[in-house]
């Protein structure tokens, strides 16, 4: 058998054991996890996915596409500056850590509050977009 050949197999064997392996043998340190492949529909990991959890940072996709549509609609422009509030100041978690009562452009709350992740900067685009951040939940 040649070489090549040979070094091919325990990769090969590899390979298929990981395509093939029961979905119960995948581990996470997450809390909840739900896996599906996308062109046959087979649940790859379903760990806890039915337990009720804190939307966490994927309710700042949903303020994302509040804020681009008041953006689309002429509401609000990337050049204006929304007040940093006590409230978005005081935020826990993940933050852009504006200084408080300072103006701080769209443009910078966005990038903040998608790519930083930043709690201070999506409740800032809320209370601006909609006067405050329960208006901005009736909103979504």
């Amino acid at each position: 058998m040649p070489k090549a050949f040979t070094a091919f197999l325990p990769l090969s064997f590899f390979l298929l054991f990981a395509v093939t392996s029961p979905v119960w043998a995948m581990e996470t340190t997450a809390k909840q996890a739900y896996i599906i492949d996308y062109e046959t529909g087979q649940v790859l990991l379903d760990k806890d996915a039915g337990e009720k959890m804190p939307t966490s940072s994927m309710s700042k996709t949903l303020t994302g596409y509040v804020v681009f549509k008041a953006l689309d609609g002429g509401k609000i422009t990337l050049d204006q500056e929304f007040p940093v509030s006590e409230k978005a100041w005081r935020m826990e978690g993940s933050k852009m850590f504006m200084p408080l009562g300072s103006m701080v452009k769209v443009e910078d709350l966005i990038r903040g509050m998608l790519i930083q992740s930043g709690n201070d900067a999506a409740v800032t685009l809320a209370e601006g977009v909609a006067g405050s951040e329960e208006a901005f939940v009736q909103e979504m």
